[in-house]
């Protein structure tokens, strides 16, 4: 994981966190194939790439609230039709 906070100057509490995994999540290397015997061949590769995760807090009436959550990604997987 890398990411980063935005804390605010006055109260210094954070504001919004950035997060983003260091790889994409890859089923065949991922997932044991115990784990993953239930998933038919022909739907594989499976992949899962997230850009990143950020998180928004507002200050309402002298408390932060969390104002919103964003996720932003990308996922691949296969279907292999047979002829």
């Amino acid at each position: 994981m890398s990411g980063a906070f935005w804390i605010d100057e006055s109260s210094h509490a954070v504001v919004r966190a950035l997060i983003r995994p260091a790889r994409p999540f890859d089923f065949e290397q991922d997932v044991s194939d115990e784990d993953g015997k239930d998933i038919p061949g022909f739907v594989k590769p499976i992949k899962i790439e997230i850009r990143y995760i950020t998180i928004d807090y507002g200050l309402w009436t002298g408390r932060w609230w969390l104002r919103g959550r964003r996720v932003r990604g990308i996922r691949t997987l296969s279907l292999l039709v047979g002829r």
